[in-house]
């Protein structure tokens, strides 16, 4: 059972369960322990947590983990940072135990279906591009097929 902080939490959750419900039917999958879900969207799939905001709000963090279990090679760090200055949505992240994802953080206050599914087509189609040029770089090969 997911535990909600706030009530804005908890609205925020139920409309976007409604929309992934509409957009992916059975095809996404739905934690029931904690406020995500997993979408079947481009190559590496896209994952979706409804966070809280301060006290009245909630948000929406789109992210896509790189090469789950593998640890972004240090050598490709400064090349992550040239990266992050070309997608206005999405942030190529390195996470503290060496993972690495493409990460878009945005306000629920607002947000349509309509903008949700862009805005998560979007950031599945920029982790697209980074795993391309990313596998052709550090990995020998093209890591999207």
């Amino acid at each position: 059972m997911i535990e909600f902080k706030t009530d804005a939490h908890e609205k925020a959750y139920h409309e976007v369960l409604l929309w992934v419900t509409q957009l992916f039917g059975e095809s996404a999958w739905v934690n029931d322990e904690r406020p995500t879900f997993r979408l079947p969207i481009g190559q590496a799939g896209l994952s979706v947590t409804v966070e809280t905001f301060g006290d009245d709000a909630a948000c929406v963090d789109f992210y896509a983990w790189l090469l789950e279990d593998t640890v972004f090679p240090t050598d490709a760090h400064e090349w992550a940072l040239r990266v992050n200055s070309q997608y206005r949505f999405g942030a190529l992240n390195i996470q503290p135990d060496g993972l690495a994802l493409v990460e878009h953080v945005a306000l629920f206050h607002g947000m349509t279906k309509t903008t949700f599914s862009e805005l998560a087509h979007m950031i599945a189609g920029t982790t697209d591009e980074v795993l391309l040029e990313f596998g052709s770089r550090f990995m020998g090969g093209n890591l999207v097929e």
